[in-house]
């Protein structure tokens, strides 16, 4: 219930009529109401005492419809109805209860008032024209308002109650209909369909049963239909009560129920009768053909009426009759699309255009004005899903009739609500998908779809239709159709302005999109020849400005598209001129980002000919030269594309501009430079003549830069010291990616690369050195790849570094020498070599020098000296002649005692595993079977007082060499002597604790060889147990976070890129008055650059020792040292395997032979970061590390514990070296037999090296 009109007394829209009567005039209000239902009339009295007084209400009366006369409306008030009224003026309410059916109301008033006497009473109504009377009411009352239900709005859900007691009132009346009819739509809203079908029923009952209905014979199935629409409205009425009805049965046990009602709500609309369509054992199917097309037309005509929910019942009737009966509709199917379409909510067509043959028989008017619910919405939305689902199982010609007479209309127009509009795109969309070339797309019907694009509401749909029409239709266009349309687009290319071309081009690229792939079946489309010149028109147009880029690049898909179709059209015509414009303006400036992208669009479409070949060689230079200073990434990627085409046509010159564009230390070092270079490096390899070039260029021709004496250009000499480093680099860069066909070429030019390598390692700079030393390892490594004699390349090799380990100045180069050494006797003379004469003869050249580092003050540095000699002494040390082996033992023996009476725990177990290589005791990894006589062919040529020596270290305090002291002992020493030696020891203490000698015999001492194969073979492990060699001189553990380094498995190299910042593109700035005295014995003129760090702007990680053969090199000049890279952009170093498995230092430190094949060999790295001692950070300018972490990683680290001192380490991993319940380990000279336990030993040796204990009373073995 709500207040339906509320109306002021003075409105046009009231009449009120003067009735003269013998004593007082009648008043006679009429005004027009909405179809409703009156319950209540409510008036606003301004005076309510003069209004008694004066006018007494006598009747209310109401007029059902226009052919009525008015009569007097029910005096009841319903229970329950407490009507609020809110008038917009003040005054007393006044509530008349009336209960009646109304299109129009008469109020009849009664005038008591005299006549008037007062003069501006008689005045103010002559000057209005009214009667005194109709002056005197409207003095005292003010407004109307009509209360009760609208007969075209359902009623909430809440008025329930009072509905069915006005139904109950009324059940007698003939307002009784309309009565049942509300209460029925208010059920329906609290969800009682039972109930609410029950009173609707019973209103079309009482509508129905007045009439007198024509008795018609059942029509049967498939015979032809003659019925006609009714014209009676009470009929037309019944039937629409039929379709609510209907609407109320919704369970799958009443689907009979519903088609009754369907069937009823048919009669009614054919006039009545009996259509005898539906019974019990008809099928949905069935029942519903035999009621078509009427239900079909019932319901259509129904989509616009006033009341809503009967609009819902028809929606969903129709939803009903597509999903049982789909195609069976036909025709009626179109016209379904179109009054959904029409009918839709929020979209209303005031002058309707389109073909309305198909609704001949249909009354459709406009759409009601309420504001249309969810719930409406939805209906329709669900209705419209069905038709889509419908759509893929009609037939082409119903398809092409419903893209002609509603898709192809609707789409055009613009105030469609976003929902009916996305359904429209994909209702055409499936239908291009089925029908594709055969619907005939118009001129403006395409520009409309392309102007949909543009719809940010429906851009996404839109999208998903023009994709398939471009693939289904317009790839297919071919003919007239083809021709019109081009006709049509050329017409637009020359009279539109810029902003409405974009959708022509779209449409251009969709035609000349290629079908096929096979050029023979490609048809040719001469009709494309008419857009060529407008294309070029707007080609040079958008070329004109480097703001149209876009456009540039539409139209050029446009013409290479066309190209594809029309042979004669040459693309490269097309920019030949901008292309020379453009090589004109790269003379005098650097290109900028728009010209760069104008390369790159032509460049990766133009087919490479010997006319744009020859272009391109013309501009390399001019385009390289522009490299330096520009920091846009576009250049490299243009820079490609040109190598790509030109890279089998250059010449020296445009190699050489293409490596001093990309070596200048201008050019910005980032990704897309890297990728260039890496490209540039590949194209250098493809052909021997370049690869000559190269190296003649940045190797064997190069000069070193020189100051002048006349003038101060210490500036120029550090930029040509910096591109001397970086041409070394870049043919280091190439040898490492050399195959075998390029070892082969090089090697041809050893002699050559001998000499060159002789004058970098003479060089004063530590990085050129170390470039030097780079280029040997990887002659070694080609020298492996090729599978040539490496024997002439190991004496080249040696007598180039001979005179730096003899000179020993630098320890740095000292330390990557050894390393190259350790590569060339492991991998290119292995001690099972066939050249093992002459591979002794070159040792004994090296033997000195190896033997001075020895002494070394660096730790790494004596590592590698006893690791090389350890190398050496493996062999068959007999097959060598006399003279040979009184050389090999002159150097030797003295060394092997100093060593092992040396005080130092690292000199003993040097000379400990150096004898037990030349013994023979380092066994290759896969040998299984092996002689003892094996190990004592040499023992012989070995002094007593050095095997007396290996006797007394069984009891070293260190473990290891006290256990390769036992093994030596057992296998290799001459039993005599051991006996002796045995003996002497025995007399010592029974002198020492008795005062006299007890004598033992032979027999109690046990032998090694009574124990298996197996269980010697444990005892070698001790020999071939080895840490791999280091690679870096420095081996210091820091203690701040950015200083460590983090292990990289996944690939060879991380690049890391930062930010454009000095520090960590590696500047070091530094002010003029710094620089004085920056000079050191080793440069003749200050640097101030990071060469390494501004070149690459990235931090290179190497490989680990698993991966790499040589770790690359590192200098030590300390005025060239790099800057310390960020933290954030560090890698930590891997624990050795001697951290994980808790091995004290001086275990860990071990120097042992490694015989680990080429993969676990160390690798130099020119990249590496060098370390520098303790005192020189602390006068470094630079913050430190806890204050970069801060400014890095602002408090991420704040509440973190501090990484623990290299002090703190080492103690725990000493205090995690052996288990804590490991008892001590005995010595060799043991009595007695041997018992089980040492096989037990034996088996479980993993961590530690084995030992022959003593048990400390019964003698036995534990």
């Amino acid at each position: 219930m709500s207040v339906l009109q509320e109306l002021s007394f003075g409105e046009n829209k009231i009449s009120i009529q003067i009735q003269e009567n013998e004593t007082t005039p009648i008043l006679k209000i009429i005004l027009n109401t909405v179809s409703c239902l009156v319950t209540h009339i409510a008036f606003l009295i301004k005076d309510s005492s003069q209004a008694d007084q004066n006018f007494k209400l006598l009747s209310v009366e109401s007029k059902r419809n226009e052919q009525e006369d008015f009569t007097n409306l029910h005096d009841y008030e319903v229970p329950g109805l407490d009507p609020q009224i809110d008038f917009q003026q003040e005054g007393t309410t006044v509530l008349v209860p009336c209960l009646g059916i109304s299109y129009s109301l008469r109020i009849s008033f009664q005038c008591s008032q005299e006549e008037v006497l007062d003069c501006d009473t008689e005045v103010a109504a002559i000057s209005r024209r009214v009667h005194w009377a109709t002056q005197a009411f409207l003095d005292n009352y003010g407004e109307i308002a009509v209360i009760g239900y609208s007969l075209n709005v359902s009623p909430q859900a809440s008025q329930v109650v009072p509905l069915l007691n006005i139904s109950s009132y009324l059940k007698s009346q003939p307002e009784g209909v309309d009565a049942d009819y509300l209460a029925g739509l208010a059920l329906m809203n609290a969800r009682r369909f039972i109930q609410a079908s029950e009173l609707i029923r019973r209103a079309e009952s009482r509508l129905s049963g007045s009439l007198d209905l024509p008795m018609k014979y059942p029509r049967k199935f498939n015979t032809p239909n003659t019925q006609t629409i009714t014209n009676n409205k009470k009929l037309l009425r019944a039937a629409k009560l039929e379709l609510l009805v209907a609407e109320g049965f919704n369970q799958h046990g009443q689907i009979i129920d519903k088609l009754i009602a369907f069937e009823r709500a048919t009669e009614f609309f054919l006039g009545g009768g009996n259509l005898d369509a539906v019974s019990v054992g008809s099928d949905v199917y069935s029942s519903l053909l035999r009621l078509q097309p009427h239900l079909g037309r019932l319901l259509l005509r129904n989509l616009t009426d006033k009341l809503e929910p009967l609009r819902i019942a028809c929606v969903r009737g129709l939803e009903f009759l597509i999903e049982n009966l789909g195609c069976s509709l036909g025709w009626q199917f179109v016209l379904v699309l179109k009054t959904i379409i029409k009918s839709y909510p929020k979209f209303t067509i005031t002058n309707d255009s389109f073909n309305t043959s198909l609704m001949s028989n249909s009354s459709i008017t406009e759409g009601p004005k309420e504001e249309p619910s969810s719930n409406l919405i939805d209906t329709y939305n669900r209705l419209l899903e069905t038709c889509i689902s419908t759509i893929s199982s009609s037939s082409p010609s119903l398809l092409h009739t419903i893209f002609q007479e509603v898709l192809s209309h609707y789409i055009l127009i613009t105030e469609l609500p976003k929902d009916l509009k996305i359904f429209i795109i994909r209702l055409l969309d499936k239908i291009v998908n089925i029908c594709e070339g055969d619907l005939d797309f118009s001129n403006s019907l395409l520009y409309c779809i392309m102007g949909l694009l543009h719809n940010d509401e429906v851009s996404e749909s839109a999208s998903g239709l023009w994709e398939t029409i471009k693939t289904k239709i317009l790839a297919k266009y071919l003919g007239s159709r083809l021709e019109n349309l081009v006709r049509w687009m050329s017409e637009m290319l020359q009279t539109e302005p810029e902003e409405h071309i974009s959708d022509i081009f779209n449409i251009i690229q969709a035609i000349v999109c290629k079908e096929n792939t096979n050029k023979t079946l490609q048809k040719q489309k001469p009709e494309l020849r008419e857009l060529v010149d407008p294309l070029l028109n707007w080609l040079n147009h958008s070329a004109n400005s480097q703001d149209k880029l876009n456009l540039f690049q539409s139209i050029w898909k446009c013409l290479y598209g066309i190209s594809n179709y029309l042979p004669q059209l040459n693309m490269l015509n097309c920019v030949t001129e901008m292309i020379y414009r453009t090589m004109d303006y790269c003379k005098h400036s650097a290109p900028t980002v728009p010209m760069l992208k104008f390369f790159n669009i032509i460049l990766t479409d133009l087919k490479v000919e010997n006319n744009l070949i020859q272009i391109l060689l013309e501009f390399l230079p001019i385009f390289c030269n522009c490299i330096p200073n520009n920091i846009n990434d576009e250049i490299f990627l243009v820079l490609n594309q040109i190598m790509g085409i030109t890279g089998d046509h250059l010449e020296s010159k445009h190699l050489k501009a293409l490596i001093d564009g990309m070596l200048d230390q201008f050019t910005v070092k980032s990704q897309s430079q890297r990728n260039s270079k890496g490209f540039l490096t590949t194209l250098i390899l493809s052909k021997q003549s370049y690869l000559e070039f190269l190296l003649a260029y940045c190797l064997f021709d190069i000069k070193v830069p020189l100051l002048d004496s006349n003038k101060y250009d210490r500036q120029r000499i550090i930029s040509e010291h910096d591109r001397y480093l970086d041409k070394l680099s870049l043919a280091i860069e190439v040898i490492t990616m050399f195959e075998k066909n390029h070892g082969m070429f090089l090697m041809k030019k050893l002699e050559q690369i001998s000499n060159v390598c002789k004058f970098l390692l003479e060089h004063k700079d530590s990085h050129v050195r170390i470039r030097g030393l780079e280029i040997l390892r990887l002659i070694g490594e080609i020298t492996l790849m090729i599978e040539c004699d490496p024997l002439e390349v190991s004496m080249c090799l040696n007598t180039l570094l001979l005179p730096h380990l003899e000179c020993a100045h630098d320890s740095k180069i000292v330390f990557f020498s050894l390393q190259i050494i350790d590569m060339e006797f492991r991998l290119l003379l292995p001690p099972e070599t066939l050249y093992y004469e002459e591979r002794t003869n070159e040792m004994l050249k090296l033997w000195k020098a190896i033997q001075g580092q020895i002494q070394s003050p660096w730790k790494n540095i004596r590592t590698l000296s006893f690791s090389i000699m350890c190398l050496w002494l493996q062999g068959d040390f007999l097959s060598l002649r006399s003279s040979f082996q009184a050389k090999v033992k002159s150097n030797l023996l003295p060394l092997l005692l100093s060593l092992l009476s040396a005080k130092d725990s690292e000199s003993r177990s040097g000379g400990i595993f150096m004898l037990g290589s030349f013994c023979g005791l380092k066994i290759p990894e896969d040998e299984n079977e092996i002689d003892l006589q094996d190990f004592i062919k040499t023992s012989e040529h070995v002094p007593l007082a050095i095997w007396e020596q290996v006797f007394s270290l069984q009891n070293d305090w260190n473990s290891s060499i006290g256990d390769a002291a036992t093994v030596l002992t057992q296998l290799s020493a001459p039993r005599n002597a051991v006996s002796s030696f045995y003996h002497k020891h025995k007399e010592e203490i029974s002198l020492r604790l008795t005062g006299s000698v007890v004598l033992e015999e032979d027999s109690d001492l046990f032998w090694v060889d009574k124990y298996s194969i197996d269980e010697i073979l444990d005892l070698l492990n001790i020999f071939k147990s080895e840490s791999p060699n280091p690679s870096q001189l420095w081996n210091e553990v820091k203690e701040n976070v950015e200083d460590e380094y983090k292990e990289v498995h996944n690939d060879d190299f991380k690049v890391v890129d930062e930010e454009e910042t000095l520090e960590e593109l590696g500047v070091i700035d530094i002010e003029d008055e710094l620089l004085e005295g920056c000079d050191d014995e080793n440069n003749q003129y200050p640097v101030i650059k990071n060469t390494y760090a501004r070149r690459k702007g990235h931090q290179k990680v190497v490989k680990s020792p698993e991966e790499a053969i040589w770790r690359p090199l590192r200098p030590h000049n300390s005025s060239l040292r790099p800057c310390t890279p960020p933290a954030k952009d560090r890698v930590r170093i891997p624990p050795s395997r001697h951290e994980h498995r808790g091995i004290s230092e001086e275990i860990k430190d071990l120097p042992i032979e490694n015989n680990d094949r080429k993969s676990d060999a160390p690798e130099f790295d020119i990249e590496e970061d060098m370390s520098i001692p303790q005192e020189e950070e602390k006068i470094n300018v630079r913050k430190n590390s806890l204050e970069e972490l801060d400014d890095l990683f602002g408090c991420e680290f704040k509440n973190k514990d501090a990484p623990k001192s290299p002090r703190g380490k080492r103690d725990e991993l000493k205090s995690r070296s052996l288990p804590n319940n490991q008892p001590p380990i005995g010595r060799m000279y043991i009595t007695k037999k041997k018992t089980k336990a040492l096989n037990n030993s034996v088996g479980k040796v993993k961590r530690n090296y084995l030992k022959v204990a003593k048990a400390k009373d019964s003698g036995k073995l534990s």
